[in-house]
């Protein structure tokens, strides 16, 4: 069974595989729905790449969107399925880490029955999957986020498109009071193992330090994740390093996004539209004490991180929020 057959080309071409018969799926309409369910948002393996790049519902879920948009051009994205990029079970495909972080939920039809396991334990090595004999990948099943996540997807490669990733992060995070930062997060890893992984080091990092850990603590968390190899298109040692500036980059990015989130959340509950007291008696505008505060915050990141280029950006384009 296939949708588009852009993979099915590239074999066929080098005689790699050759099937006796080919079965065309995207007439069938269940697979290729995009639906929004009380469990979550379900994507039918058939949808196009271009068609799921292209759904308002995917802005919920800023890493899948970022590698959706990273893969291949315009024109490939429009003839290969988000179902048939999964199965391929690539440990450098895009779809993978973000799928981890996620939480995804892969639904699988047989004639006995439908049976449903997590991203997780979908792929079992390269270019091996879950799947068994008999067996179709139908539906991706997205739980609804976590009020407030930030989620980003990080792809280093030779060139900025149509090429495979040579290391990919895909990362989310999200206040949690429960934890000693006050910080939890998800963040998984592309092309530095046999199957996309998920950095269980930096996760523990964030929940113990927060989004303000030091790059180089970020950096070497990932990399005491990842086992990387050498192969044609980079050495082990070249991703090792590579994984390691992605992750750090991801946690910045994912500090940029909530800080600014924060920001607006701050500038609407101190708009005077919301203010239903009498001009007498409310108190002086607290813009100026709160600006006070997120100056000294970004400082502090700055020194963390060691650039204040990327804590100022944190605040570039929102109202209210100190330059």
């Amino acid at each position: 069974p296939v949708a588009y057959g852009s993979d099915l080309l590239v074999w066929a071409k080098h005689r790699a595989r050759e099937p006796q018969a080919v079965v065309d799926l995207t007439g069938i309409e269940e697979l290729s729905r995009i639906e929004e369910r009380e469990e979550g948002l379900a994507i039918g393996a058939a949808t196009s790449l271009g068609t799921l790049g292209r759904a308002k519902e995917l802005v919920r879920y800023p890493a899948l969107a970022g590698a959706i948009t990273s893969m291949g051009s315009v024109q490939l994205r429009e003839g290969a399925s988000f179902g048939g990029n999964v199965c391929t079970a690539s440990p450098a495909g895009d779809t993978g880490p973000p799928l981890l972080v996620h939480g995804a939920r892969m639904i699988i039809a047989a004639a006995k029955g439908r049976r449903e396991i997590s991203a997780a334990d979908f792929y079992l090595g390269p270019g091996q999957s879950a799947l068994g004999d008999g067996e179709l990948l139908v539906e991706v099943v997205l739980p609804w986020p976590r009020e407030g996540a930030a989620g980003t997807y990080l792809k280093g490669a030779r060139r900025q498109a149509v090429d495979l990733a040579l290391v990919s992060v895909a990362a989310t995070a999200w206040r949690d009071d429960a934890s000693k930062s006050g910080y939890d997060g998800a963040v998984a890893l592309g092309a530095v193992a046999p199957t996309p992984i998920r950095a269980g080091d930096v996760e523990a990092l964030l929940r113990e330090e927060g989004l303000g850990a030091g790059s180089a603590l970020v950096a070497a968390a990932a990399q005491a994740s990842a086992s990387p190899i050498d192969d044609v298109r980079a050495s082990a040692a070249y991703r090792l390093e590579l994984v390691g500036v992605l992750a750090a980059k991801a946690v910045r990015e994912l500090a940029t996004t909530l800080e600014a989130t924060r920001c607006r959340c701050s500038v609407l509950s101190m708009s005077p539209a919301s203010d239903t007291r009498s001009p007498s008696s409310r108190r002086p505008p607290s813009s100026r004490r709160s600006g006070t505060t997120s100056a000294s915050r970004a400082r502090s990141a700055a020194a963390t991180w060691g650039t204040a280029a990327r804590a100022r950006s944190s605040s570039m384009g929102v109202p209210g929020c100190p330059a």
